[in-house]
């Protein structure tokens, strides 16, 4: 789901409902990217970035880039199943670039 105002409807057999309105904020989703097995996950109450690699015998290059372009972190990672990467991010949008043997794979999350 994408961030934004919404309302749940819940309607029971009877025939009763109850409507809940919420703002969804910063989506709690994970994403497998294009077919290359990585699994991301964004935790915004830990301000951590979570990372599942699909191979954990390769070499992969991390780089966190703010929206405008400004790099702010770069880290190697070998060996490992999962992968967290910590920072003091200030809110607004990032992109996750990972490198992995001349493929790349990109995530877009928003810190707050």
């Amino acid at each position: 789901m994408d961030p934004g105002d919404y309302t749940l409807l819940v309607i029971d057999d009877n025939g009763c409902q109850v409507a809940f309105d919420f703002t969804l904020e910063v989506p709690d989703f994970v994403l497998e990217s294009d077919g290359n097995g990585w699994i991301f996950d964004f935790d915004p109450v830990r301000n951590v970035v979570i990372l599942a690699a699909p191979n954990r015998d390769a070499k992969h290059t991390c780089q966190l880039f703010t929206a405008s372009g400004r790099l702010v972190l770069s880290r190697d990672l070998a060996h490992q199943d999962e992968i967290v990467l910590s920072s003091n991010l200030s809110a607004g949008v990032y992109i996750l670039v990972i490198s992995t043997d001349g493929s790349i794979v990109r995530f877009r999350f928003l810190a707050n």
